[in-house]
């Protein structure tokens, strides 16, 4: 047994464990609910002298009430008992007063205890809000806003003090609490300047850090966000303050060290935290420029990727968080997108728009366009989108509350921009190559939207995508195509989300069938693959296709389900136009077809996989020319629906 080993099993405390996700491991502070303390007692030594020992009122009977004589075996116990008493009593320990110290002590306990029961009550607050609600019915009172105040004081105590720390609330009675709240300060612009100078001062913030990052109860974390945000939004719009003002300014810049340390300490619970960043930067163009002014770009994309690194090998670089604490970021990758769609991006295009619209931002509209700082240039544009735009992308698949704000800012830094929008489909395209097929809809999503995003490099975009793309240092990113064919064994689920994206891209995009029109063979292959995948489970009952998706569970496998059966048909309703364009020229003529190879080429197909390819092949061979194609699909799903 060691100092160490001592210390760790006997003295309690804390401790740090390593918790791993998928990838990585991260240290998390734990509390030890074992320890080696004894706890020993001392009786209170009293420097009086005892009194005299009270009579006991026990009388001994001799007989049971009705008569009966008792037995010796059960008067022992109380006859023993009596005679102890008598021996306490001789001795002076039953006395008629008690200790004063004892008595003291007792007094003070019960003293709490009904104040703990009388102010820790739902009646009790259910009356201090009512208190604090009664002043702001009289708006035409003479001293209308001095009561505002007054009310609002007793409504930050009350909660910071009391409320907030007890176990007796519920959501419904929090929002309440918060109209009150914001109903005074909306209405009173002195009370609105009171919580503004209140929470900049250092007892004010002190209420911040515990009860946004700190508290265990998300709801108290909530509530207080809300209360921040109702707070600025009021003193910004309904009262026509400046961000630049001391009070804001010491808020926003408290609330921005916090990044450095409380924040990373507490990631778990920095929901809330973000979402009051998230909330400023939102109400215009001036709170982001306040926010560049306090160099909160820097500040937050350094705590989302950390110190640059100085290596030169962009895919080594591991990430900062792990996946499971990723997850939590969503409010931060919407303040950092804010900020960039805030600004102007005209000066970073690499080629001229010609004809096409120019897309602006979609989710804010600034008044005027802000200049980027160099930080954000670096992180967006420069030496850092690599990483930047990795995380971004890793995030759109991992959050699970929706990104609009984000990919609004990726479409809107792709147009006219070729080195922006190659690096984000280098991203997408690696995501949609190793995520799990159940995380790929997201993925999907931005990158149909990015596909149909109109300007001069709409046809290179789709050229990258479905044909895949070789890069300067070597590294191969393979096409949709490709993919589709190199996984239809053991991952059969990633090649149908490409086939069924293509379809819904091609249907949206006549520029798709066009491009699709030069690789026919290889489409085809991919319409007879999934033909006879549907093949394979036709023995299944359209009641259980229908309790299966190749969405959201966790398998491989492709699965029959009614989804499937409708992009089998518009798969092979498309391949047949592609023929149909191939057959007639533009003036109606026929035409003999260009014969293609039916077979990849080598490089995209594993060496190990090569021979059960070319097995399938031979075996979907037969019926790749059906009459009707759309007929066929129709009358096999109306066959099994019925």
């Amino acid at each position: 047994m060691t100092d160490a080993a001592v210390e760790a099993e006997c003295f309690g405390g804390t401790y740090k464990a390593k918790v791993y996700d998928q990838s990585n491991s991260y240290p998390e502070d734990r509390l030890r609910y074992w320890n080696g303390y004894m706890l020993f007692y001392e009786r209170m030594d009293e420097n009086k002298t005892p009194l005299s020992a009270k009579k006991s009122k026990i009388v001994t009977r001799k007989l049971w009430p009705n008569g009966i004589p008792r037995s010796s075996r059960n008067s022992d116990s109380f006859v023993e008992l009596t005679e102890l008493v008598h021996k306490g009593e001789r001795k002076g320990l039953f006395m008629d007063k008690m200790p004063a110290s004892i008595q003291r002590m007792i007094h003070s306990e019960n003293l709490t205890f009904v104040k703990n029961r009388d102010v820790y009550n739902e009646e009790y607050f259910r009356f201090v809000k009512n208190l604090v609600a009664r002043n702001s019915n009289h708006t035409q009172h003479n001293d209308y806003c001095q009561m505002c105040v007054v009310s609002l004081q007793l409504a930050v105590k009350f909660l910071f003090n009391t409320y907030l720390r007890t176990k007796k609330k519920t959501r419904l009675e929090m929002d309440e609490w918060i109209v009150v709240i914001e109903m005074i300060i909306s209405s009173c612009k002195d009370a609105c300047l009171w919580l503004m100078e209140y929470l900049s001062n250092e007892q004010g913030f002190s209420y911040i850090r515990p009860f946004l990052l700190e508290a265990p109860d998300i709801d108290v974390r909530l509530s207080l966000a809300k209360i921040l945000e109702r707070l600025l939004c009021s003193f910004l719009s309904d009262h026509g303050g400046v961000p630049t003002e001391t009070c804001c300014d010491r808020i926003m810049e408290q609330l921005l060290q916090m990044l450095n340390k409380d924040v990373v300490d507490q990631c778990k619970h920095s929901v809330q935290y973000f979402l009051v960043l998230k909330t400023y930067v939102q109400m215009g163009t001036k709170a982001c420029s306040h926010m560049f002014k306090l160099n909160g770009f820097k500040r937050m994309v350094t705590f989302l990727l950390g110190q640059t690194s100085s290596s030169s090998d962009q895919e080594s670089s591991s990430r900062r968080w792990s996946s499971i604490q990723s997850r939590e970021f969503g409010h931060l990758h919407t303040t950092l997108a804010t900020l960039i769609l805030n600004c102007s991006v005209s000066s970073y295009w690499t080629i001229q728009t010609g004809d096409f619209r120019i897309r602006k931002p979609l989710t804010v509209n600034p008044k005027p366009f802000l200049k980027m700082s160099a930080d954000m240039e670096r992180y967006t544009f420069g030496s850092e989108s690599h990483h930047y735009l990795k995380e971004v992308v890793t995030a759109i698949r991992e959050v699970a509350s929706p990104m609009t704000s984000v990919c609004d800012m990726l479409l809107y830094c792709s147009f006219c921009n070729e080195t922006f929008g190659t690096e984000l489909l280098k991203q997408l395209m690696m995501q949609y190559m190793n995520a799990s097929s159940n995380e790929l809809k997201p993925t999907f999503s931005i990158l149909t939207d990015l596909l149909l995003l109109e300007d001069p490099l709409q046809l290179k975009r789709l050229q990258f995508v479905i044909d895949g793309h070789v890069d300067d240092h070597g590294q191969q990113y393979e096409g949709l195509l490709a993919v589709i064919r190199l996984n239809h064994n053991h991952d059969s689920r990633r090649s149908y989300w490409c086939i069924k994206f293509l379809v819904n891209l091609a249907n949206k995009c006549p520029v798709v069938k066009d491009y699709l029109q030069q690789t026919k063979s290889k489409w085809q292959w991919a319409v007879n693959w999934l033909k006879k995948k549907m093949n394979d489970y036709s023995y299944l009952s359209p009641s259980y296709s229908t309790a299966l998706s190749n969405e959201d569970s966790n398998r491989k496998s492709f699965q029959r389900t009614i989804s499937a059966q409708d992009t089998l048909a518009e798969a092979t309703a498309l391949l047949t136009e592609l023929e149909s364009y191939t057959d007639m020229d533009t003036n109606g003529n026929n035409v003999p077809s260009t014969p293609e190879s039916d077979t990849m080429a080598t490089g995209d197909v594993s060496p190990g996989n090569q021979s059960t390819e070319n097995q399938s092949d031979t075996q979907m061979s037969t019926g790749n020319q059906p009459d009707s194609p759309r007929t066929k699909v129709e009358e096999k799903s109306e066959g099994e629906n019925s």
